[in-house]
């Protein structure tokens, strides 16, 4: 009996089973709905899950690749999803790339920008239908890739960055009510010089109170170059500046940098950061993560996230089993590439992952770019979106069916002080299991799966937990949100103040 058991044990370590307490790799089920709407199609780069309509279920956009024309709403109703063909999102014939959500001019309803040539806005009437705008520098060439929002002066409405892979970026301030015109800066550093910039996404790094700018910039030739890594200088000289960082471990390092994310895998409270790395010019690159142990950066060189050689573009990360850490899908394939399966790393709870080869990720074979996480069907746990990049291939939506014996939280996040959406804002949240405190960290962001970005509904698993100890909503404002003794398995909407 003990031989077969240390038997049994080789196999899930080999296989890729973690070890850990809680829910077990085995109980991990996601299956792809081929009959939904939203697979009938492809030739899509970019996706997001998002309320466009305020009736408190999150629908899906799709932005179509510049192989096609195509652009898809899909309204949900209580899980069950439908097309959306008479909206000017989706009847509008131009082809953007990527997009980026938020609510830019703080109605209470979110619009969207949408990076291509031509770029363009759309602002959101209230109703769910959305009007092109053309207002302040708009109407100027502001082409691009990949789009996000912040608050970078921190004046509680969001501005814009937007990614070039052929030119300039562009940068543009929000004036503010009662306008909200968008115009453009020309001076500042990272609309100066001229890369082949991919994804550009804000995080507040060193957590001193304003978002901070990561820009991947990956040749995409078979070779390799130092990513764009800024300051933001704004909480030190009260200017909008920007200071490039080349002092840090992550901003030596040569890739083929895609998307930079930045999360707490390892429920430390501080913000670690992962860069796919392309190489597909050469057969696939190593991803890399550096680990933050207060504001010190390491390389991690040892372990399946960072040795696995794939073409990795989007990186989303959720507590797909709600175990209370950090699990993380990457998408594997590329234009002029061969079809490939993407990539399923479950985390062990210890700072280390194990590659999850289960079904359906290992039959679906495509090319995919662009993916979005959230619990569309408002189960309790996260579902996942892969576009497929191609016109003769059809997404996925994944539908994650946990059994469900572990407990989760949401909480949807409303700015008064702060930018109506909460973009930016760091959730904090503390349980007790077997008596040991366990932290978990979120940042909302409007742009982190490759062109694409998830929910801005921020979910916790919390394993066997029956109350939420506390929960700490730190906004861009600086106003800080205290809850205490939350229930378990609700969504909560946390207004800024309240």
């Amino acid at each position: 009996m003990k031989h077969a058991l240390l038997a049994l044990l080789l196999v899930m370590v080999l296989w890729g089973f973690p070890l850990q307490a809680g829910v077990q790799s085995e109980q991990i089920k996601f299956t792809n709905l081929s009959e939904n709407p939203t697979t009938q199609e492809g030739g899509a780069t970019s996706a997001a899950w998002i309320d466009y309509d305020g009736d408190g279920d999150l629908d899906l956009y799709t932005a179509g690749s510049f192989l096609t024309l195509r652009k898809s709403l899909f309204r949900n109703d209580n899980g069950t999803l439908t097309s959306v063909t008479d909206n000017a999102l989706v009847t509008d014939s131009f082809s953007p790339t990527g997009m980026s959500w938020a609510d830019y001019d703080n109605d209470g309803d979110l619009d969207v920008f949408l990076a291509g040539t031509p770029s363009v806005l759309y602002s959101n009437d209230g109703a769910g239908n959305f009007v092109r705008m053309n207002n302040g520098d708009l109407s100027l060439n502001n082409s691009g890739w990949s789009p996000s929002w912040a608050d970078v002066d921190l004046d509680g409405d969001v501005d814009l960055f937007i990614t070039n892979p052929s030119g300039r970026n562009h940068f543009l301030l929000n004036s503010g009510a009662p306008n909200y015109e968008l115009n453009k800066l020309t001076d500042i550093e990272p609309v100066l010089g001229r890369a082949p910039f991919t994804i550009g996404t804000w995080t507040d790094y060193d957590l001193d109170g304003d978002p901070d700018l990561f820009i991947g910039s990956g040749p995409a030739n078979g070779g390799s170059a130092r990513d764009y890594f800024y300051r933001n200088l704004f909480v030190e000289d009260g200017l909008v500046a920007f200071e490039r960082i080349e002092d840090e471990a992550f901003s030596l390092d040569a890739r083929d940098g895609q998307t930079p994310n930045w999360i707490d895998y390892d429920n430390d409270r501080d913000l670690d950061l992962f860069v796919t790395n392309w190489g597909g010019a050469s057969g696939g690159f190593a991803n890399d993560l550096y680990r933050n142990d207060e504001g010190v950066f390491t390389k991690v060189k040892m372990g399946v996230l960072v040795t696995d050689h794939e073409v990795s573009l989007s990186n989303v990360w959720g507590d797909f089993d709600n175990d209370t850490d950090l699990d993380l899908f990457v998408t594997n394939a590329a234009r002029g590439t061969p079809s490939s399966t993407n990539s399923f790393y479950i985390n062990n709870g210890d700072s280390t992952f194990s590659r999850l080869n289960i079904s359906p990720f290992v039959e679906d074979q495509m090319a995919n770019w662009g993916a979005s996480a959230a619990d569309y069907d408002n189960d309790g746990d996260l579902d996942l979106f892969v576009a497929a990049l191609r016109g003769n291939e059809r997404n996925s939506l994944y539908r994650n069916d946990l059994p469900g014996t572990n407990n989760w939280i949401k909480l949807q996040l409303e700015g008064t002080s702060s930018n109506k959406s909460g973009i930016g804002a760091i959730v904090k949240l503390l349980i007790t299991i077997d008596g040991q405190e366990v932290w978990q960290m979120r940042q909302v962001s409007s742009q982190n799966g490759f062109l694409s970005h998830n929910s801005f509904e921020m979910h916790f698993g919390l394993a066997q937990a029956e109350t939420v100890e506390m929960i700490v909503i730190e906004w861009p404002s600086g106003v800080i949100n205290v809850l205490e003794q939350a229930p378990v398995n609700q969504t909560l909407v946390v207004i800024e103040n309240s």
